[in-house]
């Protein structure tokens, strides 16, 4: 699964929520300070900001950053729509994946997009 070149934000909306709704859990590691969300988790897990990220250009250098100061190459609005979705997950004290979707859902609607429904063969 990947998002095409130059994507629309519906395209990466879809993508981060089929991506989400597949791995089944948010991606965070705990510490004594609670949990510090990553792009890419211990066990393996992606945040959704993490699976837009390609594997080949992943660093574990980009963990405890903010998007907009690891990729350079976007145009301003998409980096505001992953900066926005990043906040989805990362600054709401959302500890579910369904709290995560409620606050996804809300980007979605204020941003004039479709909030995808779910399609069980999508997650399976």
């Amino acid at each position: 699964m990947s998002l095409s070149n130059n994507p629309t934000r519906q395209e990466v909306l879809n993508f981060v929520v089929t991506a989400m709704r597949k791995q089944g859990k948010l991606s965070y590691t705990v510490t004594t300070d609670g949990k510090n969300c990553k792009y890419r988790s211990e066990d393996g897990c992606k945040c959704p900001v993490g699976h837009i990220i390609p594997d080949e250009h992943y660093l574990p250098i980009f963990e405890g950053k903010r998007i907009f100061a690891i990729i350079d190459i976007l145009e301003n609005t998409m980096l505001n729509f992953l900066t926005n979705i990043q906040y989805c997950h990362d600054n709401n004290h959302v500890t579910t994946l369904a709290e995560f979707e409620y606050r996804l859902r809300e980007l979605a609607m204020v941003s004039n997009l479709e909030y995808p429904e779910l399609q069980p063969e999508a997650i399976q």
